[in-house]
């Protein structure tokens, strides 16, 4: 039986990056209806996934910034991990340089410095503030907790600086296309099946219990901790390849369990 549903947003849950849409918003209330552990794992920050919460009127647990922070429907922090002050600064240095858009982040803010022209079509991908700073290099340099550095730019630009981020410091950061045209640079090891791990073995559930969601390459790695995987029929192949069923929608996904009999009622309400 499934014990917990964990689901990627951007791509995924959220359509067009902003709302559930109806079919989707009953579906992921049903499940928690009947007792199952709901859990959005999602390059996003903590944030926006206690927003998408309220707005669905439910609880749950949150895997943000693609696994670097996991805090549980109580509100406790059950497992963190950032950059040392010494590889963000060096990233900072390596990064300021690139033929891109680059944005520090930490828990729960999104920083930058750069005059970015499309900064009003990018804030409204977000539920809070993007922030500009004039002093980010500072910030950084006192000790500011870098979880992710976050690049926009043209696709196969982003690919060779991913290549040459992922040689230069090689053991110290990894890497991964979040979405078409934006990569995100993390602490080594650290990705959403290292996140729902850290989740799951504080819950007492084992891998086989939980279903899981996405569309992107982050996702790939969460999608084969499980056989109850689901990639979006809008994914990349590769992402395919990754989850054991294909589908166009979330909800789609929780009929299916519904259909194999995976779906047990027991939350009292």
């Amino acid at each position: 039986m499934i014990k917990l549903f964990a689901t990627d947003l951007d791509g995924t849950l959220l359509k067009d990056h902003q709302y559930v849409e109806k079919e989707n918003q009953l579906a992921i209330q049903s499940l928690y209806n009947r007792g199952i552990e709901i859990a959005f794992a999602t390059g996003r920050t903590d944030q926006d996934i206690v927003y998408l919460f309220e707005q669905l009127k439910i609880t749950g647990h949150r895997v943000s910034q693609n696994g670097s922070y996991v805090i549980n429907d109580a509100n406790e922090t059950i497992f963190h991990q950032y950059f040392s002050t010494k590889i963000a600064e060096m990233l900072y240095e390596r990064i300021k340089d690139y033929p891109a858009y680059y944005f520090v982040t930490t828990a729960d803010q999104i920083l930058f410095e750069q005059e970015i022209s499309t900064i009003v079509e990018l804030q409204d991908l977000f539920n809070h503030r993007l922030i500009h700073t004039d002093q980010l290099n500072e910030q950084i340099k006192n000790q500011l907790n870098v979880v992710k550095f976050m690049l926009l730019g043209e696709i196969e630009q982003l690919l060779l600086i991913q290549s040459e981020l992922n040689e230069i410091f090689k053991g110290e950061v990894s890497s991964v296309l979040s979405a078409p045209k934006c990569i995100d640079v993390m602490p080594t090891d650290v990705n959403k099946q290292v996140g729902l791990t850290h989740l799951i073995e504080t819950l007492a559930i084992k891998p086989e219990e939980i279903a899981v969601i996405g569309d992107s390459q982050n996702d790939i790695e969460m999608l084969k901790m499980t056989p109850h995987s689901y990639a979006m029929s809008s994914a990349d192949h590769d992402v395919k390849q990754a989850a054991q069923h294909v589908v166009d929608h979330v909800f789609e996904a929780i009929n299916h369990l519904e259909a194999n009999n995976l779906l047990k009622s027991t939350r009292s309400i």
